[in-house]
């Protein structure tokens, strides 16, 4: 079942990525609300596994987690990759970094990068 919900979230993140907006726009401050918020539970559940490998004692019941989490990821994924979209396009980049987005432990980098990376008008101004 978590096949199915993951390979769905893929495909809602690779529709997010094709269908987007070319005009819509969005700033890097929007971006990294929207985008903190999106792996807000990720980031968490990698902190409690990290307190449970160093031995913290924890009454947690993290049995179904990965249920969760693909859950998540299938209902913020097209959300998600359409506003990589149009931070793309306020960026003045390519499509082609929102579907680096989309490997594996490359995608941070990739985020953090989509973050930082100046406006087009802030490039002008420079």
């Amino acid at each position: 079942m978590i096949a199915i919900v993951m390979f769905l979230a893929l495909v809602g993140a690779l529709r997010g990525l094709a269908i987007a907006s070319k005009e819509k726009q969005i700033s890097r401050r929007t971006f990294f609300g929207f985008a903190s918020l999106v792996w807000a539970p990720l980031l968490a559940l990698a902190v409690l596994d990290l307190m449970i490998l160093e031995g913290a004692s924890l009454s947690l019941n993290l049995q179904n987690s990965s249920v969760w989490i693909s859950f998540w990821f299938l209902l913020t994924s097209y959300p998600l990759f359409s506003r990589v979209v149009w931070r793309l396009n306020d960026a003045g980049k390519g499509r082609f970094w929102g579907y680096l987005a989309l490997v594996p432990y490359l995608n941070f980098f990739v985020f953090v990068y989509l973050c930082v990376l100046p406006t087009k008008s802030e490039k002008a101004e420079v």
